[in-house]
């Protein structure tokens, strides 16, 4: 760093919006707090970085601490370490004292008579009113708010087993060593409340964050209900204010609603009289209509669609399509209650292809399908429906001078590049410095060969007086002909490209406006005047005294808006930041989770190149899931070899299978296109609780009257079950859960139902329980 500039981007100060709102820097780097220099129009112009932040008006910051000289690495961090202790525990002290005692610290730490703490105890000054002081509060002051308490899911039904609450606790006060006691209250549709977490739990400096996992009792929990926060519960902590310590959330947990089962999300289907079902949270509820709509697009606006009322009781809700399913045709559905008047649907949806046949297995084939996958670095945009790299954020950060009086180091003329500095200064003079970027890798253009000899491409001066030179392409504006060498080198440009000009010196009568006069021998508005100002920089004409200025344009893209930055006159420096995103070159795709299966047997995947010939050689990964959701990549696969062998996965450790598209294409920018892909397989039958056939339950029962229930269970896939496990419990009153020795039932062919008789003596379980 220096007195001038740093290492990296704070960007200047009369671009902050921080008014009201003024930070203290403390800048570790040498020279930085250097204010000493001499500079005549220090009286019209802030020179240093401290005079820049400090004196902005309305904007920067409220002091600048840093060293006048050199500071080394340790010394600098014992100082740090010191500062922030006296900060800690210097409440109602001012900068000034904090600033005494921090140094004081530093000397202590090391020793008084360390030469190099002495130094830097001596150098670093504090450019602000030693008399301001931190904005403290002397006591603590906990916070909770209802937007820092979360639900997950956002819409919970007593399908849901549970759902996630997260709660986030801020002390916006001092911070103070009590612990303190957090509690959390649910209230229940019925008005009754119930503790479900207190502890006392570590101070919180700042803020802190608890996830709670709520379980869900179907007849207890549907209708409204209330989470509610209390931070500092028994009231031990002295705190600013005791008004903000209570948060409630209000969430609704619906009694209903139905989901598609079968067939599975993606699976592919090859029977052609395949009826569709959905199954009810409540598998007790009374007959409903339901509303189920089917189509060959996401959107359910073809002229295919189908839309159904069905009536069905809870449990299993059956549909019979009513089409003739079309080969290797992806197929969307989605059932929701019909609401009452006023009401809104609540959707979900499923998806399968139809191919006749006999495999079996999962498929992702269709756009809408595609875009259930998790893509990064890549995406797959509505408008093309073609796979696409995303876009990397850089940022080019120029500062620039004049020579002599507002600049006289290489960094006072640099062009940084992502936090990087490699590019500077110039070598010709009374010129225009042009700096081109690829518009994919960002990699400057060089104009030195590999021996570091100038190649003087497009007419362009010297660019090997120093190695940060080697990117400059430098033309004289001094001369008609230079200056049309710089009209012929932006037309040689090619489009997409970043492109930062960057002006060194000033000559009177070679200024450019006095550029239009190149017309006369280069042809109407062919001059480098009309170059630049049809390149965005639309400050042209102000330039007619000594004055720097940059310009950062892309060539010829509308979408990106050209930046420039001109001097106020001959002693400020400019700074001018621009971000420069560019096409990533490498993306990964990642299918949903397919499964169970009870054995795996093949993969096959399809795709296409955008270009011929093409580089292009995606690779697939097969990731294992097992039974605890851990994922193992099991195997890799590349473009050669489209269809490949699952056989050798057991599917006993790893009932799930995942796919994994690595895409790379550093030359075309074209990913390789994925048509489909497919995971054949041998399944696991499916069924479901019905209420078509033998529901009987009451809900409410005298005491000792005996509990009587039969619930059916129908086979809805082409699968055979085996002797069938069946688990009853029982959630009594105190919330201890109690298991139903039940036997187990027959086989259950295709199509097949059973039915669970129960009979439970109630005398065990009074008042309100879960079964």
């Amino acid at each position: 760093s220096s007195s001038t500039s740093l290492e990296f981007n704070l960007d200047n100060p009369s671009t902050y919006d921080n008014f009201g709102k003024y930070p203290i820097f403390y800048v570790n780097g040498c020279n930085a707090g250097n204010f000493f220099t001499f500079y005549p129009e220090r009286l019209q112009v802030n020179e240093t970085l401290s005079e820049k932040f400090v004196l902005a008006k309305g904007r920067g910051s409220i002091a600048f601490v840093a060293s006048t000289h050199f500071g080394i690495v340790n010394y600098l961090n014992l100082y740090l370490n010191g500062l922030y202790g006296v900060m800690s525990k210097s409440e109602g002290s001012s900068m000034g004292e904090t600033q005494r005692d921090a140094l004081g610290a530093l000397l202590a730490m090391a020793g008084s008579s360390d030469f190099y703490a002495r130094l830097h105890s001596e150098e670093i000054t504090f450019h602000g009113d030693p008399a301001i002081k931190f904005n403290t509060q002397p006591k603590a002051d906990y916070i909770i708010e209802e937007s820092l308490i979360t639900l997950n899911p956002a819409f919970i039904s007593i399908a849901e087993t549970d759902f996630k609450v997260k709660l986030k606790v801020v002390n916006l006060g001092k911070a103070t060593p009590d612990s303190l006691t957090l509690e959390v209250k649910r209230q229940y549709p019925s008005g009754t409340q119930e503790v479900i977490y207190r502890s006392r739990i570590a101070n919180i400096e700042y803020a802190d964050s608890l996830e709670l996992v709520i379980p869900i009792q179907t007849l207890r929990d549907k209708g409204a209900n209330k989470i509610i926060v209390t931070v500092d519960a028994d009231n031990n902590v002295d705190e600013m204010s005791e008004t903000n310590n209570t948060a409630t959330k209000e969430f609704f947990i619906f009694e209903d609603e139905a989901r598609p089962v079968y067939p599975f999300a993606y699976s592919i289907v090859n029977d052609a009289n395949q009826k569709l079902f959905a199954s009810t949270a409540n598998p007790f509820s009374l007959a409903r209509n339901y509303e189920v709509q089917m189509d060959t697009t996401e959107n359910f606006n073809s002229p295919l669609k189908i839309s159904k009322i069905v009536n069905a009781p809870g449990g299993l809700v059956e549909i019979t399509p009513g089409v003739s399913y079309l080969d290797s045709t992806v197929y969307y559905w989605r059932i929701s209650i019909v609401p009452p008047a006023g009401g809104s649907y609540q959707w979900s949806n499923s998806s399968f292809v139809y191919i006749p046949g006999e495999v079996s297995g999962f498929n992702q084939s269709h756009y809408y399908q595609h875009t259930k996958s998790t893509g990064e670095r890549i995406i797959l945009p509505d408008s093309t429906k073609k796979w696409q790299f995303g876009m990397r954020e850089n940022e080019l950060f120029i500062k620039q001078a004049l020579f002599g009086t507002s600049g006289f180091f290489d960094d006072d003329f640099s062009v940084d590049v992502n936090g990087r500095t490699s590019i500077a200064s110039a070598c010709v003079g009374n010129s225009l410095v042009f700096n081109v970027f690829d518009p994919v890798t960002l990699i400057p253009w060089k104009n030195v060969d590999a021996s570091g000899n100038n190649l003087y491409r497009y007419g362009s001066g010297s660019a090997n007086c120093a190695v940060n030179r080697n990117w400059n392409f430098e033309f004289s504006y001094m001369y008609p002909s230079t200056r049309n060498d710089m009209v012929n080198f932006m037309n040689a440009i090619p489009d997409g490209a970043y492109v930062v000009v960057r002006s060194f010196d000033f000559v009177n009568w070679a200024t450019p406006p006095a550029w239009q006069a190149d017309t006369a021998i280069y042809g109407s508005e062919n001059s480098l005047y009309h170059k630049l100002y049809s390149a965005g920089f639309l400050a042209i004409d102000s330039i007619t005294s000594a004055k720097c200025y940059v310009l950062i344009y892309k060539k010829n893209d509308l979408g990106f808006q050209p930046l420039y930055k001109v001097s106020q006159g001959q002693s400020d420096r400019i700074l001018l930041a621009a971000k420069a995103p560019t096409k990533d070159t490498l993306g990964f795709i990642t299918s949903p989770q397919f499964g169970p299966a009870k054995e795996w047997k093949e993969l096959i995947w399809r795709g296409e190149s955008e270009e011929t010939p093409s580089d292009d050689n995606p690779t697939i990964n097969v990731i294992g899931v097992d039974k605890n959701n851990n994922e193992t990549v099991l195997a890799q696969v590349d473009k050669s070899l489209q269809n490949f062998d699952l056989s050798g996965i057991d599917a006993n450790i790893f009932p799930y299978l995942k796919l994994q598209m690595r895409n790379i294409d550093s030359l075309k920018l074209t990913p390789y296109q994925l048509k489909y892909w497919r995971v054949y397989y041998k399944g696991v039958p499916e069924g479901g609780l019905t209420n078509s056939f033998s529901m009987n339950v009451k809900d409410t029962l005298e005491a000792g009257e005996p509990i009587n229930l039969t619930i059916a269970f129908k086979n809805i896939s082409r699968l055979p079950f085996d002797s069938l496990r069946v688990k009853v419990n029982i959630l009594d009153q105190s919330n201890v859960t109690h298991d139903i020795v039940i036997p187990r039932q027959k086989p259950l062919i295709v199509g097949d139902t059973v039915k669970i008789q129960l009979n439970i003596d109630s005398r065990a379980y009074p008042g309100m329980n879960t079964l």
